[in-house]
């Protein structure tokens, strides 16, 4: 279990509007849940990149055959998407997924000068029993939630998201929180308490 870790940095935001939040999670975690719910605390904007990979299936074949068997969306057509969604005051959901969304997610938020030391991305990893992520998906009656689907998300996170984990943690200057907890309520709450404490 990697434990929480709080960057060192020297004091808050100057400036609450500049935070920039990415949650991380398996699906079904209440990642997105949670991320509603620490935007709508702070008064920031929500992107779930869920639904924009969604949107972006209405159009874009290639992109709606890697959903529906329960893969991630191209990562050049879902880059293109979620540049603009990458800036201060948000929270995003779902992003990045694997290590070349990493980099795409630092290399913009430079290129905004989003990323300074005073004000680094906050990476919120929501912590959920595998076991328990597959009843709550199971349960929730959406239509790409079949039972093969739902098993490739969850070895897709552990091949594809599993080491953008490993990778925030072994690096000092990330921030990373793990919002742990019996139930997502409780999740949500540690994660907001964290914020409050350390960053506003």
């Amino acid at each position: 279990m990697w434990a929480k870790r709080i960057g060192q940095y020297p004091g808050a935001y100057p400036n609450q509007t500049q935070m920039l939040i990415s949650t991380i999670g398996l699906p079904g975690s209440g990642k997105t849940t949670i991320g509603k719910l620490v935007a709508a605390k702070f008064g920031m904007d929500f992107v779930q990149s869920g639904d924009v990979a969604r949107k972006l299936a209405e159009t874009n074949d290639a992109v709606a055959k890697e959903l529906a068997n329960g893969r991630l969306a191209p990562r050049d057509a879902m880059n293109k998407a979620m540049e603009d969604h990458i800036r201060d005051n948000t929270v995003l959901d779902g992003y990045p997924r694997y290590m070349a969304q990493l980099a795409d997610l630092y290399r913009v938020s430079r290129n905004k000068g989003l990323l300074q030391v005073q004000n680094p991305i906050i990476f919120l990893w929501v912590h959920a029993d595998p076991e328990d992520v597959w009843l709550r998906l199971s349960a929730r009656n959406r239509a790409d939630d079949t039972p093969m689907a739902i098993a490739q998300r969850i070895d897709t996170f552990q091949t594809e998201t599993r080491p953008v984990l490993e990778y925030l943690f072994s690096r000092e200057e990330n921030v990373v929180f793990v919002a742990e907890g019996i139930s997502v309520s409780e999740r949500a709450r540690n994660a907001i308490n964290y914020i409050q404490d350390q960053w506003t």
